[in-house]
């Protein structure tokens, strides 16, 4: 199979290549990553590159609600720091509405690659936690696993992450910055708008709506957070002046 077929897919990894030490002559790596047509291998040697699709290996799929929330009180917890978990109340009423849902990617042995919990609200979505599991990061299916939440919930997006101008030094600044760009690559815009949620701090990025509508960007956001906390909006949500 020709390189050339896959370019689209597997451009990003040239930076990872680059930064490779250099191994014994005719030793190969691999580096296993997802694009738009399946989970492929890269072997790589001094001679060349070859790919290797296997597919059929990459799926999508809903969970229940029971799922979900198993999910919720065990990977979240890994993947997210302890203020930024909501309370598992706050979960179960939302999955109640019938408008929360997560969506994961998987292998072809069921291992768990990403996951989102998104909430819809009216023509609205909300991307409520979204993660790669920590050992199968770097490997392009987070950006896989968002591209197919765009591509299939077809509207407009509102995202929370966190705020870079809050980091406490700049190790954690250009952690947050690389969120940011991650979101940016996959075609969302960064807005100046800045909350606290649970008393963590954000700053708001959008896809499919005018990034520069601060107003409207507020006021989608205090909706949101309405149909999640009710009458305790004002003690979980600040917006930042």
């Amino acid at each position: 199979m020709h390189l050339r077929r896959y370019y689209k897919d597997i451009t990003w990894i040239f930076g990872k290549l680059c930064c490779q030490k250099p191994r014994q002559q005719g030793k190969k790596r691999k580096l296993t990553f997802s694009g738009t047509k399946g989970i492929f291998t890269l072997f790589y040697d001094s001679g060349g590159f070859a790919a290797e699709k296997r597919p059929d290996l990459k799926r999508h799929v809903r969970l229940t609600d029971d799922e979900a929330f198993s999910l919720y009180g065990t990977q979240i917890r890994k993947d997210f720091d302890e203020n930024e978990i909501k309370p598992e109340w706050v979960i179960r009423t939302l999955q109640e509405s019938g408008e929360y849902f997560c969506d994961v990617m998987c292998d072809g042995s069921g291992a768990l690659l990403s996951y989102a919990f998104v909430l819809r609200h009216k023509d609205l979505f909300f991307l409520d936690y979204f993660a790669t599991v920590e050992n199968k990061r770097g490997c392009g299916f987070g950006t896989g696993m968002l591209s197919y939440l765009f591509g299939t919930y077809d509207g407009a997006w509102l995202l929370e992450v966190e705020d870079p101008e809050r980091a406490r030094d700049a190790r954690e600044r250009e952690a947050m910055m690389k969120r940011i760009r991650f979101y940016e690559h996959a075609g969302a815009a960064r807005t100046v708008v800045q909350v606290t949620a649970f008393g963590h701090p954000y700053c708001l990025m959008v896809k499919g709506q005018d990034a520069r509508d601060a107003s409207a960007v507020t006021q989608q956001y205090l909706d949101v957070y309405r149909s999640i906390v009710g009458t305790n909006l004002s003690r979980v949500i600040r917006v930042i002046d």
